[in-house]
């Protein structure tokens, strides 16, 4: 079963020399999609308990929340964005889930994800990367290996050309299948 992964994980890994495995009160979460492409759309669950959209929330209340969180308990996060949730696997390869909303911040109308992918840059939590698209890297979700690597090449250069910084050392494999 899913829940006993790491159990079982943990337990192969402890009986091999040298290699680290989990304990208990470790100090990294990932957020999992996590800078995400935003909406301007009230939708539940948020709607039931905030009734404000689902951009507004993720900005004004569940990052500032979850960056509170991490300074009363010394966490790390370890941020995994995802450009895109169309599940596009032929090119062009785009973001217009991601660039869809924007806000004004000082004067200048932006884009929202990346003010949040800004946020984190600027804590001192860490980006990795989860793909181009909510699509696992392996044959079976790809017309061929070579439209693969267009893609992540294609989320590399948006990563560049936005100014988020080096590129991650963490890959997280969108829904665990790698």
């Amino acid at each position: 079963q899913k829940r006993d992964r790491g159990l079982y994980f943990a337990a192969i890994l402890s009986g091999l020399e040298m290699v680290p495995y989990p304990v208990a009160n470790v100090s990294t979460i990932f957020l999992d999609d996590f800078p995400a492409p935003l909406y301007n759309a009230v939708l539940d669950p948020i709607k039931t308990e905030f009734n404000i959209t689902q951009a507004d929330f993720y900005q004004n209340t569940w990052w500032p929340d979850m960056q509170q969180l991490a300074k009363e308990q010394n966490l790390t996060y370890t941020a995994i964005p995802i450009f895109d949730y169309r599940g596009v696997t032929e090119p062009p390869f785009l973001y217009p889930e991601w660039e869809s909303t924007t806000i004004v911040k000082d004067g200048k109308t932006v884009i929202a994800t990346d003010e949040l992918m800004r946020s984190v840059i600027a804590s001192r939590h860490e980006l990795g990367f989860h793909g181009y698209n909510h699509q696992s890297l392996l044959k079976d979700n790809w017309p061929d290996q070579e439209i693969m690597e267009i893609a992540i090449l294609g989320a590399i250069k948006k990563w560049k050309s936005s100014g988020f910084g080096k590129l991650p050392e963490t890959y997280v494999p969108p829904s665990n299948f790698i």
